[in-house]
């Protein structure tokens, strides 16, 4: 068994809640016990045993602590009075440090700064740490020194960023079950919003799948750009201090709408290739292809390529012609070709070979002139059919 961790914007529901829980496990013989809240029950205490305001009481919840009567989260860590760190001291303090929420963010990495710099000065295990390294940091920093490297920033790590964001709004959501009217992003990379605001057939596969990510899952929201001065997201970037990161405004409750200058992908201009060398190397290269049409070549002649089977080439004819019927009749031919459409089909072939070897007699003939006297058909006696024509 563990805790239970929830909770109601109104204490008559929550004290609804609370009744409904207790009693459904009671049915299997689980007796909830240790209630503790941040709210003023309206019920007596020896009834509603949950009013423990009168001093301060810390919960555990999934891992972090809660003050009941303040209704905040707090971080508790215990300070090793080691003055000798070692590089494993330093990963073994790291150990303790639990933040899933996030909150600590920006002075996490301050520690993951200083954390490469033991990684670059090569320091072993088991090494005391240099005094000008050492004294970088006071107590708590080193505390919360990580083993992850800073990576650079890039456009493609802005829209991975974008598209974490998109996935974790989500699960916000799931969470939080509100009605929410809007919903806006946020980024200060402006190459990143306009891949964003590009057809993503247009970029090359690493970017590409990203933002069709992003497209399908904020296709309902809004993308905006904001400087990097007014991104609380930046700070993680740079890092803080404990006492900065205590103290801004900008990281516990975001930027100030109303004092900056907001633009959507919308209304942002896409960077050219001549301009923005960044966005131009995440774009597919474009060739132009030129189709040139051989006009001395007929449908007969393709046809004849294909085999030179005279059966096979009527058969192939009759399912064309088949084809073509169907596309314009309501009622659809199937099946193996009749008699009459393999008839069809000879005719067709015989009279296009006719009119490709023999145009010149079949001209006289039609004028009622006789056949030229070198034409090789002279002996034959040629004449035009009526009922094939």
């Amino acid at each position: 068994m563990d805790d239970c961790l929830s909770g109601s914007s109104d204490v008559n529901k929550f004290e609804t809640l609370k009744t409904e829980l207790s009693e459904l496990l009671q049915k299997g013989g689980i007796h909830l016990h240790k209630w503790c809240c941040s709210g003023t029950p309206t019920r007596e205490p020896q009834t509603f045993p949950l009013y423990r305001n009168s001093e301060e009481v810390t919960v555990k919840t999934l891992g972090m602590l809660w003050g009941s009567s303040t209704d905040t989260f707090t971080c508790k860590v215990t300070v090793n009075t080691n003055s000798n760190f070692t590089k494993r001291d330093v990963l073994s303090d790291i150990a303790r440090i639990y933040d899933p929420l996030g909150f600590l963010g920006p002075f996490i990495t301050k520690a993951k700064i200083f954390m490469q710099q033991l990684w670059l000065l090569q320091i072993d295990w088991h090494e005391k740490l240099p005094p000008d390294i050492a004294e970088q940091c006071d107590i708590t920093s080193r505390l919360l020194c990580s083993k992850s490297q800073v990576a650079p920033i890039k456009p493609v790590i802005e829209l991975s960023a974008c598209l974490l964001l998109s996935q974790l709004l989500h699960k916000v959501i799931r969470a939080l079950k509100l009605n929410i009217d809007s919903i806006q992003f946020f980024t200060d990379s402006s190459v990143a919003l306009s891949w964003i605001n590009s057809s993503s057939h247009l970029l090359k596969t690493f970017v590409r799948n990203r933002v069709v990510q992003i497209q399908e899952l904020s296709k309902d929201f809004h993308w905006k750009h904001v400087s990097s001065k007014f991104n609380p997201a930046d700070l993680l970037s740079r890092g803080l201090e404990a006492k900065t990161l205590a103290a801004s405004e900008l990281w516990w409750k975001g930027p100030d709408l109303s004092r900056i200058n907001l633009f959507d992908y919308q209304t942002l201009q896409s960077p050219s290739s001549s301009t923005d060398k960044l966005y131009s190397d995440e774009l597919k290269t474009l060739y132009k292809v030129t189709l040139k049409s051989n006009n001395d070549s007929n449908f007969l002649d393709t046809l004849i390529d294909i085999t030179n089977n005279f059966h096979k080439l009527i058969r192939i004819l009759g399912f064309i012609f088949r084809f073509k019927r169907n596309c314009k009749s309501l009622i659809k031919s199937t099946g193996p070709l009749t008699q009459e459409e393999y008839q069809k089909a000879e005719t067709h072939l015989l009279k296009s070979l006719q009119v490709k070897y023999f145009h010149k007699e079949i001209s006289a003939l039609k004028k009622g002139s006789p056949v030229s006297p070198t034409s090789k058909l002279k002996f034959l006696y040629p004449f035009i059919d009526p009922s094939r024509d």
